[in-house]
């Protein structure tokens, strides 16, 4: 199987996760790699816990379901991790972690932060009221 780096997008509904995936996917077919974006979510409403996949790798992916476990996860609201187990989440104590935070977060991972709330309020990345954090993070990512 070809190499594979896989990520998990955690946020709430609204916050652009499943779109993240889909932006961080094109950008690496433009780069001529192979990539998935999956999404999952059900009959979630705006606000709720929204999962979403990405699979980026240098050859054709044969596996095609959600990701299990990532190299690397995107926390869009620093509160969704009061609601899930990060070490169900992650591959390994190798893996890493890029939250939207305004101030350090400790999860036993190699953990970056991001105050991507006040970076898309700069940039007028607000929707409806609701901070589009994803575009800030992906750059963060991305880096």
């Amino acid at each position: 199987m070809a190499e594979v780096t896989e990520f998990i997008i955690l946020g709430r509904g609204g916050q652009g996760g499943v779109t993240a995936a889909r932006i961080l996917v094109s950008a690496a077919l433009k780069d001529g790699k192979w990539g998935q974006a999956i999404p999952e979510f059900g009959a979630e409403r705006r606000g709720a816990v929204v999962k979403s996949y990405a699979r980026i790798a240098d050859r054709p992916v044969p596996l095609h379901s959600n990701v299990r476990r990532a190299d690397v996860l995107v926390v869009l609201v620093s509160s969704v991790l009061d609601l899930v187990n990060v070490d169900d989440l992650m591959k390994s104590r190798d893996s890493i972690i890029i939250v939207n935070s305004p101030s350090p977060i400790r999860t036993g991972y190699r953990t970056y932060y991001v105050d991507a709330t006040s970076i898309s309020e700069k940039l007028g990345l607000v929707i409806a009221g609701w901070h589009i954090v994803s575009t800030p993070l992906l750059g963060a990512l991305l880096r």
